[in-house]
């Protein structure tokens, strides 16, 4: 059903980057504008089912960075 995660852009802002990590806080997927989603892959390869974490970095336009965090369950 949900095939992609990608992240509603954060309003105001101009640069935006995604860090997805595994549980042992292994950075696994990194994208930055204009595509920042993950589609449950590692290098090519289908994730395996678990807790994900990830965090998304952005300035606002006033040169400010923002930063959000949660989580993704991957189940296939």
């Amino acid at each position: 059903m949900n095939d992609v995660f990608i992240p509603q852009k954060i309003i105001g802002t101009s640069i935006m980057k995604i860090y997805i990590y595994n549980r042992w806080g292994n950075l696994i997927h990194y994208k930055e504008n204009p595509s920042i989603l993950w589609d449950g892959t590692i290098k090519s390869n289908k994730a395996l089912d678990g807790t994900y974490f990830w965090v998304i970095e952005a300035i606002n336009s006033k040169g400010n960075k923002i930063s959000k965090k949660g989580i993704i369950t991957l189940l296939r």
